[in-house]
């Protein structure tokens, strides 16, 4: 059996040669420059290779780590470095995780060999019925008969709940899929697209059966270092221009970010630059369309390449793709996220994080429904070598670029570990979704699990972080990559994430199941469903808007600046498991401003009278937020956190409370001493599905009071 090897770093470095015309642009450059308008006439096509593959960028270290792996996989390959892999029937040992309720999306059991690597994400969804099409980069069709797909591709009828994997995505008769997966859905034509690298430069595969089978190719571009190509649609009602496509990539033969559009997905205009040929290193360009048909386009600048620092640019066109004009930057001046041990020359040699992960800090861009911009970007906080090496930022702009409100960090956590990869998604009623890889909970900074937050007021303010993964993913071998058709240190360089009216839909990669004694990539899924009309409490006019009677009644309405409602969290009579409170403190925190239990005679400090054995409760007394768990004698009490200075005057606290489960803003708590809200027994009260709250006083007793809250928002969730 011939199985061929190519280590990047050990016998082939792939790397980004700029022939001379790049230089370090000048950090927070912001050009204004109208570029040339697209002729609507397809590309040449025909043919696996092309002549203009810069083989001799297989040789330059100085720019490591740009590329994509499917431009390396096909320059090495059209290089004549090694010849087409030849696959193993060998199925090895496969054990999967325990059950969750995560949905896994490639059958990860049918794969064979030692190529197994699905990651790096793409999802899409129908919008008439909720069939879901996702894409991942997949290394067992490639490795294994036909050899002609780096490219693997499944699909839902039931929202996600389960998947069928179709395998391997079909080239161009003739020519390769290398992968970097884009799925979009068109609503003008009910068809789904899904745009790859291919051996010809840049190819889109068409579905008229729900992501069924991809029976129509186009080729979108003919280049032979087309890099990192993303695409997005016009689907607003309202654009003069509904129904085009849009796709932007790297184009490494001259250092450019281009631009090809279609009206029918099968003829595709000349490329245009979207920014001036004048030396500036930029990749990962990621498309967006507002309502009103105007295309935006972020990527990532680096001043120098890899220390930077980093800017994010962005264009707009305001005719259709025509021409595009630079907008101000989100982000100026950030320090490129790399941990120094893995981005050394005796590791990964290109910009790394901890566990030998390369890392590229591509932004992504999305437009609402009211044409506000929403970005998010990773970066280094602190400097290279300082403290935390990479957390997660979000900025929105509601002028279409021309300013950016204040940066807001994402993940909430107190220490410095990594977060990484954020995807962001907003949904066609307005909420922002946004997860990310998180290292929180490993004291070693290594194995990771997806943690998201939710904006409901269109990026004004964000819920507590919550885990999304039912666990955390262990790393794969890395280095030397135990896929030995996979570049070292290679574990995705993106998710894409969707959204309809009703749900979030999410998509990853991790380790979790185990294959031949490793850590085996696969992709993940799972959704939140979106509630569109949150109610209000405001304790300084003493009024509210959520009624009563229903999932929830009022204990005590609205009055002298304090409330106590009770929320019932029965699925199978209100249709909701889980209550998030967005509490803000208008003024300074006194006393006991917020109190929330399983019980109705929570009255701090964990007690309720012994009412409830299972009971749980946590308050907020002073600006020091604790938690009190399974409160059964003995012992009376039992205190399981207490976070200090946890709220001030103009801070906001977000409390998520599900069964057995408590988010407060800068963690979470899981346990079966927190909040019994399933219907389990117990045995000194009642079976319980209820949660009870208290703001400016506890629930039971009202002379245990406080000032300071001064509106609160209340979301439920089924």
């Amino acid at each position: 059996m011939n199985k061929f090897v190519w280590r990047l770093g050990l016998t082939l470095v792939v790397v980004l040669a700029l022939f001379g015309r790049f230089s370090s642009g000048a950090a927070g450059e912001k050009t204004m420059s109208s570029q040339m308008v697209i002729i609507d006439d397809p590309p040449p096509g025909g043919g696996s290779n092309t002549t203009d593959v810069n083989c001799a960028a297989l040789s330059d270290p100085s720019r490591k780590g740009l590329f994509s792996i499917g431009l390396m996989e096909r320059m090495a390959v059209q290089c004549g470095v090694y010849s087409a892999p030849v696959g193993s029937g060998d199925p090895g040992t496969f054990v999967p995780a325990a059950p969750a309720t995560d949905r896994l999306v490639n059958n990860s059991a049918g794969d064979t060999g030692s190529s197994t690597t699905q990651s790096e994400t793409s999802i899409a969804v129908r919008s008439s019925d909720g069939r879901l099409c996702a894409g991942w980069n997949d290394s067992q069709h490639y490795a294994n008969s036909p050899y002609n797909s780096f490219s693997g591709f499944g699909y839902s009828t039931d929202g996600g709940a389960t998947w069928v994997d179709r395998g391997a995505l079909p080239p161009i008769t003739g020519h390769i899929n290398y992968g970097d997966p884009d799925v979009d859905f068109r609503a003008a034509d009910g068809k789904f697209y899904y745009v790859t690298i291919d051996s010809n430069g840049l190819a889109v595969h068409i579905s008229s059966d729900g992501c069924a089978n991809f029976t129509q190719h186009a080729q979108v571009h003919v280049g032979g270092m087309d890099d990192k190509e993303l695409m997005a649609i016009d689907n607003g009602t309202g654009s003069p221009y509904n129904g085009r496509l849009y796709v932007v990539w790297t184009d490494f033969n001259d250092g450019i970010i281009k631009l090809s559009r279609s009206t029918d997905g099968l003829t595709w205009s000349s490329p245009t630059n979207l920014h001036p040929v004048d030396g500036r290193i930029v990749q990962g360009a990621w498309p967006t369309v507002a309502p009103n048909g105007n295309v935006f386009v972020s990527w990532v600048r680096w001043s120098s390449y890899p220390s930077g620092p980093i800017n994010v640019e962005v264009v707009r066109s305001t005719d259709g793709g025509g021409t595009f004009t630079q907008v101000a930057s989100p982000l100026v001046g950030g320090v490129n996220p790399r941990d120094s041990v893995s981005s050394s020359s005796s590791r990964c040699d290109e910009p790394a994080l901890k566990g030998d992960i390369r890392y590229l800090p591509s932004p992504q861009i999305e437009a609402d429904k009211n044409g506000v911009l929403h970005v998010v970007y990773s970066r280094d906080p602190d400097g290279h070598n300082v403290g935390d090496v990479i957390n997660v930022y979000y900025r929105r702009s509601t002028d279409s670029g021309a300013t950016w409100g204040t940066e807001v960090k994402l993940n909430s956590d107190s220490g410095t570990n990594d977060q990484f990869f954020p995807t962001l998604s907003v949904s066609k009623s307005g909420t922002i979704g946004v997860y990310w890889y998180d290292r929180r909970n490993d004291t070693n900074n290594l194995s990771y699990q997806v943690y998201r937050t939710l904006s409901l007021d269109g990026g004004l303010t964000w819920q507590a972080n919550a885990p999304v993964s039912d666990g955390p993913s262990p790393l794969p071998t890395l280095l030397p990559n135990f896929d030995p058709v996979v570049a070292e240190c290679y574990m995705g360089d993106y998710n894409e994430a969707d959204a309809d009216a009703s749900n979030l839909y999410m998509i990853w990669s991790d380790n979790r199941n185990t294959r031949n004694g490793h850590a085996d990539p696969d992709v993940w899924f799972d959704k939140e469903t979106i509630v569109a009309n949150p109610c209000t409490i405001d304790l300084v006019n003493n009024t509210q808007n959520c009624g009563s009677g229903g999932a929830i009644t009022f204990v005590t309405p609205p009055s002298g600046g304090m409330t106590v409602l009770k929320v019932t969290l029965n699925p199978s009579v209100t249709g909701f498991s889980r209550a998030v409170f967005d509490v803000t403190y208008g003024g300074a925190p006194s006393g006991w401003t917020v109190n929330i239990g399983d019980s109705a005679t929570d009255n701090g400090f964990g007690g309720d009278s012994a009412t409830q054995s299972n009971d749980a409760e946590m308050q907020v007394l002073n600006t020091s937020l604790s938690v009190y768990g399974n409160d059964a004698t003995p012992p009376a009490v039992r205190n399981m956190m207490n976070l200090f200075n946890a709220v001030a005057a103009g801070s906001h606290l977000t409390l998520d409370v599900r069964n057995n489960y408590l988010g407060f803003g800068t963690g979470d708590l899981r346990s079966e001493r927190l909040y019994a809200l399933a219907g389990q027994a117990d045995t000194e009260g009642p079976v319980n599905y209820d949660i009870f709250a208290a703001f400016n006083r506890t629930v039971y007793d009202a002379s245990r009071n406080g000032t300071g809250v001064t509106q609160v928002i209340v979301t439920l969730y089924p």
